[in-house]
């Protein structure tokens, strides 16, 4: 019993990962995904009920209580402002999937067993493929020595055709680096961005989450963040490198080791710092930065004609007014477009769910960050994951809703480990 919840564990971990804005989310393919999710999430629980009931843990009345609450609001919030203009398949699939059926077994099942090995089984999964894209990306977009494939059609922004490396990689943008053009490690995402939100989810739960450390999925990881060629990536691995890697180093009593550091200081994290400043350099004065600037002004007149619940949810229609299309121009093969697409995931949360849904997303992180109850390293992960909430667009993707259920449920696996009291540093 226990070896099928294993397999049952990871199959349910992937369809996570493929649920979290993939390509196989924005096709044809995109219900088999997400009915995959609720089956494996349905057949987890099942096979969890039967080999772990050791572990089975008592749940409070009140972080019950408080999932309850939510979940109520969730679905009359639909009821009331969104079903009118959900009116296609896949939005009211979406929703019903994720808010409905994933929503509440994540929280069941993180609730009763923890969330070490389901994290455990998410960074595996997201290392596997990280690899697999390192390879293509090195052999197929850098050196040309593998060809794509053939061709996916996605509906991601506007209908767009992505070489395809046999489903397992895609090759979707181009990033500038010092002047040079180079394809962007998308890996099975739309996006090198969404890529990277994946990869610094599984980053943040192997430093924060998980005890583990294990130096080969670091580096993997590392490696697959860099080859994204994205800013908000490069951002993290700096705070994540000043946070958890110098005071361990200048805490030791030997010299060779603070020679180690310096040396790879010096190789590594001056280049990635010079690529950060240049790529950040480029949004602000680029198409890109004018974007994401105009984002948080048309959320936040959005968010003023509806202050308390929002205009619906996914109704881009409505925040789509608010957006200067001036620097919203594209061009892709050829044709004009304008980008409506949200570069952030507070834009989206308030325009959709006004101040309600901005309470819902907050405040458990919120609380997560600042309770003394939890251990420092729990507290780092949640501190960075509102960070990343500025910088991508995750609101409905299944891995936040995990990391939403893991903080709403309150339970702490890295509990009885040894804390660090942030205040005393």
């Amino acid at each position: 019993m226990k070896l099928i919840r294993a397999w049952t564990l990871y199959l349910f971990a992937f369809f996570i990962v493929l649920g979290s804005s993939s390509v196989f989310v924005t096709t044809s393919t995109s219900r088999y995904v997400y009915l995959s999710i609720i089956v494996s999430g349905f057949l987890l629980l099942f096979f969890s009920w039967g080999a772990e009931k050791e572990n089975f843990k008592k749940i409070s009345k009140s972080h019950f209580g408080f999932f309850l609450i939510i979940y109520i609001i969730f679905i009359v919030h639909f009821v009331l402002f969104s079903i009118h203009i959900t009116s296609t398949r896949t939005y009211l699939m979406q929703f019903v999937s994720l808010f409905l059926l994933f929503f509440p077994i994540i929280w069941f099942y993180v609730s009763f067993y923890g969330y070490k090995d389901l994290l455990t089984a998410f960074v595996n999964v997201v290392v596997v493929i990280s690899v697999i894209s390192i390879v293509f990306w090195l052999l197929g977009s850098i050196l040309h020595i593998l060809s794509p494939s053939g061709q996916v059609e996605s509906s991601w922004g506007t209908t767009r055709y992505f070489p395809s490396y046999h489903s397992l990689y895609f090759e979707t943008q181009n990033g500038t680096v010092f002047g040079n053009v180079f394809v962007r490690n998308s890996g099975i995402w739309p996006e090198a961005p969404m890529f990277a939100m994946v990869l610094t989810f599984s980053w943040i739960s192997e430093l924060f989450m998980l005890k583990r450390h294990k130096k080969l999925i670091i580096s993997i990881l590392i490696i697959a963040l860099i080859s994204t060629l994205t800013s908000t990536a490069y951002v993290i691995l700096v705070l994540t490198f000043f946070i958890k890697f110098i005071p361990v180093v200048t805490h030791r009593k030997t010299v060779f080791p603070l020679f180690i550091f310096i040396v790879a200081l010096i190789v590594f994290a001056v280049p990635i710092f010079g690529v950060l400043m240049q790529s950040i350099n480029a949004k602000m004065t680029s198409l890109s930065g004018s974007i994401r600037i105009d984002d948080y002004l048309a959320a936040a007149k959005s968010w003023k004609h509806a202050l308390i619940f929002g205009h619906g949810y996914s109704n881009y229609s409505y925040i789509s007014q608010f957006m200067d299309l001036g620097v919203r121009q594209e061009y892709y093969n050829g044709w004009l477009f304008y980008n409506q697409g949200l570069a952030n995931s507070w834009s989206q949360i308030v325009s959709d769910g006004g101040t309600l849904f901005l309470l819902i997303y907050s405040v458990p992180f919120i609380q997560n960050t600042m309770s003394k109850r939890y251990s420092a390293n729990r507290r780092l992960a949640f501190m960075m994951i509102i960070i990343l909430m500025f910088f991508s667009v995750l609101c409905y993707t299944t891995i936040l809703f995990v990391f939403l259920a893991i903080a709403i449920a309150q339970t702490d696996d890295l509990e009885n480990q040894e804390r660090v009291n942030l205040d005393s540093k």
